[in-house]
């Protein structure tokens, strides 16, 4: 346990991990990057892992480009692990002014330079079988789009983080923030107070919750969602190994409301 830090984070999730990672990796301040749990252990390992590249704005896409060049990148900048495919995807419209919503987002996509093109019915049900296309108006492929895995990013920045000498504090809940004539002064913990000038809230979907600790309100609401584990199930075969069995590289499929 520590007793004082530059800058403390609350919360070891993407966000608050890789906050700790680059403000660690500038070697200027001391870090302290507390988890109520365990590190990298609670929302951010159970997100989708789906990297979605064509948005609706221009702004949104080119911040996804960025975040796909920093998954690239990761293993080689933090020396720790990320398995990542790019496996395309298709998105697919069943009415007619959801197709005519993809022709503009063929533009969109060629004119930021993503690899978007649309597909025959024929040709989308090739690249996965699984998409029955029986009422589908239009299909677009998307080749660009990726799958990692979340549950190595959050720890991982952790880790580098720690290698570049911030302090991980594990099984440490903050339960109250100081704040001293207005200034933060620091955080009181489970295991502890440390002080310090400068707290993060990165606690996902906690933050509220520990904004409202020192009368700050951030207008966050959680949105629960349903996770179904299933038993493999005899001779089925994922549609990204059909993908990669057949040399196409798209196999994700999402489609329009």
């Amino acid at each position: 346990m520590i007793d004082s830090a530059d800058i403390v984070i609350i919360g070891s999730g993407g966000l608050g991990a890789a906050t700790a990672y680059y403000l660690a990796k500038r070697g200027t301040h001391r870090i302290a990057l507390l988890e109520r749990l365990e590190i990298g252990s609670q929302t951010s390992p159970r997100a989708a892992g789906m990297v979605n590249c064509l948005r609706k704005s221009d702004l949104m896409i080119e911040l996804i480009k960025r975040a796909v060049a920093g998954i690239r990148q990761f293993s080689a900048d933090t020396g720790q692990p990320l398995d990542w495919v790019q496996s395309g995807s298709l998105k697919v419209a069943r009415r007619r002014a959801d197709a005519e919503v993809i022709q503009e987002d063929i533009l969109r996509g060629r004119r930021h330079g993503l690899d978007v093109e649309e597909l025959s019915l024929d040709a989308a049900h090739r690249l996965n079988p699984s998409l029955q296309t029986t009422g589908v108006a239009a299909v677009m492929r998307i080749g660009d789009d990726m799958y990692f895995n979340p549950a190595q990013l959050a720890v991982g920045f952790a880790r580098a983080a720690q290698a570049n000498g911030a302090v991980l504090l594990p099984n440490t809940a903050v339960t109250c923030i100081l704040i001293a004539d207005g200034e933060v002064s620091g955080v009181d913990t489970t295991a502890g107070r440390i002080h310090a000038p400068i707290v993060v809230d990165a606690a996902g979907a906690w933050t509220r919750q520990v904004a409202e600790a020192c009368g700050i309100r951030v207008p966050l609401v959680t949105t629960a969602q349903q996770l179904f584990v299933t038993e493999p199930v005899p001779d089925a075969r994922c549609p990204s190994r059909l993908a990669d069995d057949q040399n196409h590289g798209c196999c994700g499929v999402h489609e329009t409301l």
